[in-house]
């Protein structure tokens, strides 16, 4: 469990794999996470209002996420798939201004992910995409859905407009606003 204030806070792993199991920054700035190998496992990270969180996960043992939440954008790279850490209806990535994910293996693999912003942009190499937008705001932009090899789902709950600049992929897509 790591409490941190100021304007940052960064967590490195070069080892096998990483678990985080809380981790709490009280104010602004940048929260950085970085895996080398292995896989990441983010149980808890909250953040104050105005901090922008990155992850960067570089082993193919996939991203597990319970709840990031707090922040003004959330940005995750990872060389695996990206997935909850237990299947639930919570939001797992709450971010008020964006969420960008990059998931090379696909995103929601297992479960819908559950996703709260304004702003999402995601694109995978190698897999699906299955997100649910619980985002209850006036409205919400849909930058990219982009599924290389893989079906997307995206499900929008509770905004009043969304618009969506471009949708890509290989298999079927089923969008739900």
């Amino acid at each position: 469990s790591v409490v941190a204030g100021g304007s940052g806070l960064h967590i490195r792993d070069t080892a096998d794999g990483m678990l985080v199991r809380s981790a709490t920054l009280v104010g602004g700035g940048l929260v950085d996470v970085e895996n080398a190998e292995g896989s990441l496992t983010l149980a808890e990270l909250v953040v104050g209002s105005g901090t922008q969180v990155r992850v960067q996960d570089l082993g193919v043992g996939g991203t597990l996420v319970g709840e990031i939440s707090g922040g003004s954008s959330v940005s995750i790279t990872t060389a695996g798939a990206l997935n909850e850490l237990a299947p639930d209806p919570g939001i797992d990535i709450n971010a008020t201004t964006s969420i960008v994910i990059a998931a090379e293996l696909g995103v929601g693999n297992l479960d819908a992910l559950e996703l709260a912003s304004s702003s999402v942009d995601i694109l995978t190499g190698g897999g699906p995409i299955a997100v649910r937008n619980l985002w209850a705001g006036a409205s919400v932009n849909v930058l990219r859905l982009v599924a290389t090899s893989g079906a997307i789902s995206y499900e929008q709950v509770g905004a009043a407009n969304v618009s969506l600049s471009s949708l890509l992929t290989t298999g079927a897509a089923t969008l739900v606003v």
